[in-house]
């Protein structure tokens, strides 16, 4: 399968890209820069150059690939310290509104895409009782901060009214070796410092590492975070534990 990759570099595309690769699909990945260029070509993807902002760019690209599918993963999260700032979110917006407005008008416009995968987000889910948690029963709580994600699914959604495959993944907040966010998180808890949302009892939905979206599930906005969520006193007591350990 042919897919056209966005987000490529970040630390959610790497991983995507090296495992679209090895279970065999070919990838190629938006590129903005010579920088980009060169890490897109390390990862063994093939880089175009294309204005996200630009339909006719964007379709150009897709037509020239013959693309099969979209994997949509273009996103600026803004550094910790900053995230308190609505300006700081600006850029992201963006590229989550007026990005996946633009990629759907161009993929529309081709015949050969027929599938588009969006990674969307939720900051917090309340507590449900024994209720299973995921994007159908629990309703995300809205923040300013979300509103050009939950437009993005919107344009998914769309994609996929028109008889094609559109799926929008609500992933919990990604941690691990190659976060930045994670890093500073560290970082805050070695000074004693621990940046906190919402209630000490709402849970924070989290992955350790994502897999590339099944490119078979039916039309829908799913959640993808680990099976046992951690609430945010859990997440504080994580950190004294690690600021006791010396680590």
């Amino acid at each position: 399968m042919n897919i056209f990759v966005t987000g490529a570099t970040g630390v959610l595309g790497r991983p995507v890209v090296r495992l679209l690769i090895g279970a065999g699909h070919r990838v190629y990945a938006l590129s903005r820069s010579e920088a980009n260029t060169t890490a897109v070509r390390q990862l063994g993807a093939e880089p175009l150059t294309a204005n996200l902002f630009d339909r006719e760019s964007l379709f150009m690209a897709l037509q020239a690939t013959r693309a099969d599918a979209i994997v949509h993963l273009a996103t600026h999260i803004p550094p910790t310290g900053q995230v308190g700032k609505r300006s700081s979110w600006l850029e992201n917006d963006h590229l989550r509104r007026d990005g996946t407005r633009c990629l759907r008008q161009a993929a529309l416009a081709t015949e050969s895409v027929q599938r588009f995968i969006y990674p969307s987000y939720a900051f917090l889910y309340p507590d449900s009782g024994a209720n299973w948690i995921d994007a159908r029963t629990t309703p995300v709580q809205l923040h300013p901060v979300l509103y050009s994600t939950l437009e993005a699914e919107a344009a998914v959604m769309h994609f996929a009214s028109q008889g094609r495959l559109g799926v929008s993944l609500r992933l919990a907040s990604l941690y691990g070796p190659q976060s930045g966010v994670t890093r500073e998180q560290i970082d805050y808890a070695h000074k004693g410092l621990f940046a906190v949302s919402g209630s000490k009892v709402a849970y924070f939905p989290q992955l350790w590492k994502c897999p590339p979206a099944s490119m078979t599930w039916p039309t829908t906005s799913r959640s993808r975070a680990a099976n046992s969520p951690a609430c945010w006193l859990m997440r504080w007591g994580a950190r004294i534990s690690c600021l006791c350990l010396g680590r």
